[in-house]
């Protein structure tokens, strides 16, 4: 494959602006700084993070490979988990947590049920989960750069992967915020352009859905079964709305107002939109590239089909910041989990932020080198294992996070057995093939609500410190 100039040229300047932020911020750093950026993120530059934290390599490739591979309609139920799971944030969880005021999705579970060990069970949990979640993202980035300079698909992989581990782990949150805000606004827009071409070439949106309907008369059709398009649904839901990565940036708000209204812009900026790209990107694909061996590519044939070559490299650029944003805000997650849950939290109380500083730095270098040497051997279809990992984080997270905030009863054993309860059902489920795919979230988290309820009702009540606190997130 001949290597494209200017479209590398385009990706190098991107890349030397996010090591760039990464420098700038490389100067001394409180924990405040690092794992929350100073609690000092307006509501547009945090939604627009959040965006680009959420707006994956699953959303720029993956989700629409699935589209093109199993019918438009699957692809389409990603944006209606994604409308209700910005919904649950906005509404259930995104005031309380700026009012808790900590860094991580362990500190209010350990705070609000009143033990220790949820810290490090969701610390080992949230580590499992989003290391399996960066092996599909960094694909995405291995396929963009073959596609974009003929290298071999395991340099991009190693190239993509080192960027996004410098620059985080040299300016943490305040960081990722800025490149995060850029890679949103960067990703939106060149997807963006790339429909408004499609739609031009076809000469209008009826004639290329018709266009697409001739060449795959199932185009429209799922050919996912009801309950597995039903679990793939909720699945997204149950992660958006409790999902360590998106719970860390609640922290980051100026304000709890800024908070919620940070999700309702990410919603917009995201759901809108993702459903006219998706059906654009489908369609043109169903037209111009039938037969496509890895669908993950269709993104990128259909840009190298439309698009002149600076917007080529901008789009790109684009895919690159998608899966970049998603992946730098997970490492963070892991290192945070791994130095401030862990190690602080369970080996050594008294550790300086020096030490917790070290320890997670190079937790994240180790972890990301780790996902890069995975990723060599390329993974299946990124949008089918990214709803599988997001299945499990909802199952785990979503009814001990929600019911600690808005039942006062929920008790530690309750909370304890939620969490281990809905990964536990979660596994056996959707691993022991006991229902269609993709539901094994819905029922590990239905398993987490009974669980949290019961176990709550037979056990001891929380201190009234603890209700107190409670109310005053609610206030």
């Amino acid at each position: 494959m001949q290597i494209k100039i200017l479209e590398l040229v385009v990706v190098i300047i991107y890349f030397l602006a996010m090591v760039g932020i990464g420098w700038h911020y490389r100067g001394k750093q409180t924990e405040e700084s690092f794992w929350v950026a100073n609690r000092s993120v307006g509501a547009f530059v945090n939604g627009m993070a959040i965006f680009a934290t959420i707006g994956s390599a699953a959303t720029f490739m993956g989700f629409i490979s699935v589209g093109y591979s199993l019918g438009v309609t699957a692809s389409l139920a990603t944006i209606a988990g994604g409308a209700l799971g910005y919904a649950f944030a906005a509404v259930g969880f995104a005031a309380p947590l700026r009012k808790f005021g900590k860094f991580t999705l362990g500190d209010f579970l350990s705070t609000r049920y009143e033990t220790r060990s949820l810290k490090l069970i969701t610390a080992i949990l949230t580590v499992v989960f989003f290391f399996a979640y960066l092996i599909p993202q960094l694909k995405g980035g291995g396929l963009v750069l073959q596609f974009l300079t003929g290298l071999p698909y395991w340099q991009g992989v190693v190239l993509g992967g080192l960027v996004f581990i410098i620059y985080v782990t040299m300016g943490g949150m305040l960081a990722i915020t800025w490149t995060d805000f850029i890679q949103g606004v960067v990703a939106w827009c060149t997807m963006s352009i790339l429909t408004i071409v499609i739609f031009a070439q076809f000469g209008g949106v009826g004639n290329m859905l018709q266009a697409a309907t001739a060449a795959d008369p199932g185009f429209a059709i799922s050919k996912l079964p009801f309950w597995s398009v039903f679990g793939y649904v909720l699945s997204i839901a149950l992660f958006m709305g409790a999902s360590p990565h998106v719970v860390m940036r609640q922290f980051t708000a100026k304000t709890p107002h800024a908070g919620r209204m940070s999700v309702v812009i990410a919603m917009i900026a995201m759901d809108f939109f993702a459903l006219i790209w998706f059906s654009a990107l489908i369609a043109g694909g169903k037209v111009y590239f039938p037969n496509l061996a890895d669908p993950d590519n269709l993104v990128l044939y259909v840009a190298g089909q439309y698009l002149p070559p600076l917007l080529l490299g901008l789009l790109a650029a684009g895919i690159l910041a998608a899966v970049q944003s998603t992946t730098d805000a997970m490492l963070l997650a892991i290192g945070a989990s791994i130095s401030h849950d862990i190690y602080r939290g369970g080996f050594k109380p008294d550790a300086t932020s020096e030490q917790v500083f070290k320890v997670g730095k190079i937790a994240m270098v180790l972890v990301g080198v780790a996902a890069i040497l995975l990723t060599l051997k390329p993974p299946g279809l990124i949008g089918v294992i990214v709803g599988l990992i997001t299945g499990g984080i909802g199952a785990s997270f979503f009814f001990p996070l929600w019911m600690g905030i808005w039942w006062k009863r929920a008790s530690k054993w309750g909370g304890i057995t939620g969490v281990l309860g809905g990964f536990i059902v979660f596994l056996v489920v959707q691993f022991g093939k006991l229902a269609p795919n993709f539901m094994g979230a819905v029922i590990g988290a239905l398993t987490s609500l009974v669980l949290i309820v019961v176990v709550s009702l037979l056990t001891s009540p929380p201190s009234d410190k603890t209700v107190e606190m409670v109310s005053s997130l609610r206030d």
